[in-house]
């Protein structure tokens, strides 16, 4: 590549192929949108039914690996008394935060719940 080839930094590199899609744009799509564009350009019937697996796979595995993560980092306290049902919800629900909140305290872990829910 010559002195007069090279791009400067404003300049988008265009991809080798013949996409009409530069590097920049391909960068910028989602997985979902790159998958797309691969089923609108597509005429093989065997690429549409891998990428729609692909794309149902991978919303199934960035799903599971939420649920994955938020399991990790969750505690499971039983025995906690039942709030009294004649008060409101809030009510109850701020009671069993606070019983949660207590025990945090006992345990001497300084945070605080994301979420707290009776099952």
């Amino acid at each position: 590549m010559s002195s007069n080839d090279t791009l400067s930094s404003s300049q988008v590199k265009p991809s080798g192929l013949d996409t009409g899609l530069s590097d920049a744009d391909i960068d910028a799509l989602s997985s979902g949108e790159i998958i797309s564009v691969i089923l609108e350009r597509n005429t093989d019937p065997v690429i549409e039914k891998l990428a729609q697996k692909l794309r149902t796979r991978i919303s199934r595995e960035i799903s599971d690996a939420v649920e994955e993560e938020k399991r990790g980092r969750s505690l499971v306290f039983s025995g906690l008394p039942e709030g009294d049902l004649d008060k409101p919800l809030l009510e109850r629900q701020k009671e069993l935060e606070n019983k949660v909140a207590e025990i945090l305290d006992m345990l001497k872990v300084d945070c605080l719940p994301e979420s707290t829910y009776r099952m």
